[in-house]
């Protein structure tokens, strides 16, 4: 052997070296290759896998095949209060939603931040909570469940009535909204009654972001490379083409310049009507309140334009038109339907302090909120008699 070598030329040895070599390492590598795939396709968690095939690939392969998200258009639909909030209670609503009490009248309450009641400090202290002890003062079985969501509008409502808040069994159903319908209704884009003007699916998948980037590197024909790409760079196409994504804020609405003076929010008339109706084929009473807006507060809403005197009042001037049609569209509604309607809009606390910002009230404001309210319902004899008994008071 060694007299075998010797005889060899040193160029032979170094190119059976380097042979050797390079089969040594494309062995290696077909096996980093393999493992990878078969780490890849077996290993990885099912929501990481399913996620980096949807994002480069579109829809998944098996045995994934068939179970393309479907695809939600509505911006809050994903979204809703529940258990696992720490600002919602046991039942999944911000206030009240157990078991209904035998004997009480219960009272849905519907609507957005201002049903939820964004500025008190606790839930209890909202206004559907408050309305609970307005009226049990008054010698009133009541029962009430706070529905609200921030920044919901009447689209999400009519989801939240019918797939959780029938099953609450409420008699009277309080809708309050309009307010955040006026948003969609501002949007420099054309007007369309789904609002898919103003919400979309995540535009992600076609813009310039770490999602193109993992598709362009997936382009290189490695598993090797795939299953690293994947494991760094969380690939989340699957998950975001589920999640919708609001496509123009509250402030670019108002500070607009289209004009909006010919379009009429018809989504919100539909929106309640359908509310109106799932409400009553359930036995519940349905009760209707105008939005309330404090214009002279918008700048604390727009700390860009708070020294802009002319453009505030074009923003104020912008909001006040989408807000007196959303409140037309409810009397409109409600006159049809023959819902009684809450003149919310003519509510004045009895010192300005309470109003928190432009539509939110401070813990004080909702107790007067909700004693409004409450003589509403009694003197409008929303609530039967059998559910009031005589207490001292």
């Amino acid at each position: 052997m060694v007299r075998k070598l010797m005889t060899q030329s040193p160029r032979t040895v170094q190119l059976a070296t380097v042979i050797k070599l390079c089969i040594t390492i494309a062995v290696t590598l077909a096996s980093v290759e393999l493992i990878s795939w078969w780490w890849f396709h077996h290993k990885l968690p099912a929501e990481i896998y399913q996620s980096a095939l949807f994002t480069v690939e579109g829809e998944l392969s098996t045995p994934f095949a068939g179970q393309v998200p479907k695809i939600q258009p509505y911006l809050w639909a994903n979204y809703m209060p529940n258990p696992c909030s720490p600002q919602a209670n046991q039942h999944g609503w911000r206030y009240g939603g157990g078991p209904k009490p035998e004997g009480h009248f219960r009272v849905l309450c519907l609507g957005g931040s201002t049903t939820w009641s964004d500025k008190v400090t606790a839930p209890e202290f909202s206004y559907p909570a408050r309305l609970e002890n307005y009226l049990q003062s008054k010698g009133w079985a009541v029962d009430v469940v706070n529905g609200g969501a921030p920044f919901f509008s009447s689209a999400e409502l009519v989801g939240t009535l019918a797939f959780r808040g029938i099953y609450t069994f409420p008699d009277l159903v309080i809708i309050h909204t309009g307010g955040n319908d006026t948003v969609p209704l501002r949007s420099a884009d054309e007007y369309q009654p789904d609002y898919t003007h103003w919400r979309t699916v995540d535009p992600s998948l076609a813009d310039l972001s770490s999602t193109d980037k993992f598709r362009l590197l997936w382009k290189f024909p490695s598993w090797t490379t795939r299953l690293f790409l994947t494991m760094r760079m969380h690939p989340n196409s699957f998950f975001r083409a589920t999640i919708a994504k609001q496509l123009s804020s509250v402030q670019e609405g108002l500070l607009a310049d289209n004009d909006i003076s010919d379009r009429e929010p018809v989504g919100l008339e539909c929106n309640l009507r359908s509310m109106i109706a799932i409400s009553r084929t359930h036995g519940a009473q349905v009760a209707c309140m105008t939005f309330n807006m404090r214009y002279e507060n918008l700048a604390g809403w727009i700390p860009q334009i708070a020294h802009d005197p002319e453009l505030l009042g074009r923003a104020a001037a912008r909001l006040k038109e989408t807000i007196d049609k959303s409140n037309e569209a409810i009397l409109k509604v409600c006159a049809d339907l023959a819902v009684p309607v809450i003149p919310f809009d003519e509510f004045e606390p009895s010192h300005p302090e309470y109003w928190a910002d432009q539509c939110h009230l401070t813990d004080q404001g909702t107790v007067e909120k909700a004693a409004s309210i409450g003589d509403f319902l009694i003197r409008n004899s929303l609530i039967p008699t059998r559910f009031w008994q005589d207490i001292e008071q």
